[in-house]
């Protein structure tokens, strides 16, 4: 059986919930360790670290350490930590809590995590600080996260790291993450056009809230050059967060389910650690107040972000955000300049994009379907996007409009098979949204509905100004590219 596009393509090749908040007890005088980039420091910060409390950590520390108990480091006068062999230059162990301040963390190889490795159920602020030039021979190359796993990133910055399989600057799975005021930037992912997903950040069965943040000029060879969110409802569905206070289940549609976000203030899941502030975020990926810009990926493509409902749904939620000159570069890309939403049979994806601004994205490689946005709802799969307030356009100013050969704004489709039945695509423009003045190539310059795919628009909406035209509609029963939209065994 063949299945919808993307995906055969593949396989061929909230409102914020406060979780804890806990003040340490008795405050004990720092430890100073003093590094002299040399053999030494390896066991100098090592023995500190294992006594616990706060390590300040002067000069470029020379080594690879592991952290399996409570304890803050802070880097005084631009420290470093720097890796002196294979490994990443922090493992934290399972179960966990750690601070890192003002640090700078470089030079690591692991497999998972080249820079951070972050083990099961462990607790991880990052503060102002710097995961810059590490790799990993499989997925995160700056940092990696595990199973039910938390980590804040606050003012840091990922940088100039390289995974060969899935997030260059970061990958999670299962685990919750949260991005504040912070960047990921020029990161690659990937060694060939059949590997490497998320250049910037790559999560699966995850929840990532990115708030105030960059994603910037990261690659990946085969997609989601930016951010790849897969799966983001697996949390949900397998219960992580602790039995007495688990959220009901809602139901979407047949087999659809999602978990509702915890009423403000409600308590989920409790650690002891000093002075922190536990967030956990929506199911899914939520964006709020940050760009993601300048991003690239080879084939299928997803330039900026793809939200793929795989195995499990997958939500996600972009709020007064800028997706911004993204590439979908690949010589036989599919497309999705700017954003990719792709359900998978039986499965839900729902983006949900909001005062946000999709512009100057580009699918001109190969078929090129979608520069601003690609949409598909695979059999029995349901891919719905929604836009309110938002803007698929030509940025102000410039001669630099979404493009693509097909869908130079948005391209929208749905697949059928007599095993599984129909799929749905659906855009909706909601609330004063915009697709204005983008280019197709061919044709379909503003939307493109394939295959029989929906789209509606409220009043106050506008499609104009694309060029050759605005809306373009494909009841089928065979898709632009003369492909059958339904398939058979």
């Amino acid at each position: 059986m063949r299945r919808g596009r993307w995906l055969a393509f593949v396989s061929a090749v909230a409102t914020a919930v406060v979780v804890g908040v806990f003040t340490a007890g008795s405050a004990s005088a720092a430890t100073s360790v003093t590094c002299t980039d040399s053999a030494s420091d390896q066991a100098t910060l090592q023995n500190a670290i294992n006594g616990g409390g706060t390590v300040l950590v002067h000069g470029t520390c020379l080594g690879n350490w592991t952290i399996a108990n409570q304890v803050t480091l802070t880097g005084v006068g631009g420290a470093r930590l720097l890796a002196a062999g294979g490994g990443p230059v922090l493992s934290i162990d399972t179960t966990s809590t750690v601070t890192i301040n003002t640090l700078t963390i470089s030079g690591g190889n692991g497999d998972f995590g080249g820079g951070v490795d972050v083990f099961a159920f462990s607790t991880v602020f990052i503060n102002n600080s710097k995961i810059v030039g590490n790799t990993s021979d499989e997925e995160g190359g700056g940092l990696a996260a595990d199973f039910d796993s938390f980590v804040s990133l606050t003012g840091t910055s990922v940088t100039g790291n390289f995974a060969s399989f899935a997030g260059g600057g970061i990958a999670a799975f299962e685990a919750f993450l949260t991005l504040t005021n912070s960047s990921v930037s020029s990161n690659t992912v990937g060694t060939s056009e059949d590997f490497g997903e998320g250049g910037g950040i790559s999560v699966e069965g995850s929840s990532i809230s990115l708030t105030g943040s960059r994603v910037l000029s990261n690659v990946a060879s085969a997609e989601g050059g930016g951010i790849a969110n897969f799966d983001g409802a697996l949390l949900a569905e397998e219960q992580v967060v602790v039995q007495a206070h688990a959220m009901p289940a809602m139901t979407v549609g047949p087999h659809h389910w999602l978990r509702p976000n915890l009423a403000s203030g409600q308590i989920a899941r409790a650690k002891a650690r000093p002075s922190q502030v536990v967030v956990l975020p929506p199911v899914g990926l939520t964006l709020t107040n940050s760009t993601v810009d300048h991003n690239q990926a080879g084939q299928p493509g997803a330039g900026g972000i793809i939200n793929l409902a795989g195995e499990f749904d997958s939500p996600a939620t972009i709020t007064n955000s800028a997706i911004t000159n993204n590439t979908a570069s690949g010589p036989f890309a599919i497309g999705g300049g700017g954003i990719v939403n792709v359900a998978g049979p039986d499965l839900l994806s729902q983006m949900t994009i909001v005062g946000s601004q999709i512009r100057g994205n580009l699918a001109r490689k190969g078929n090129g379907l979608g520069g601003g946005i690609y949409n598909e709802g695979d059999p029995a799969g349901t891919a719905l996007v929604s836009l309110s307030s938002t803007s698929v356009s030509q940025a102000a100013g410039t001669l630099n409009p979404n493009q693509a050969v097909f869908g130079g704004g948005i391209y929208n489709t749905q697949f059928s098979d007599d095993v599984n039945g129909d799929g749905v695509g659906d855009v909706s423009l909601q609330n004063r949204s915009s697709v204005v003045r983008n280019q197709a190539f061919l044709t379909g310059g503003g939307v493109l509905n394939d295959c029989g795919a929906t789209f509606s628009m409220a009043p106050g909406s506008t499609v104009m100004l694309n060029v050759p035209n605005n809306i373009v509609n494909n009841p089928g029963p065979f898709d632009i590219l003369g492909d059958d939209c339904f398939f058979e065994d």
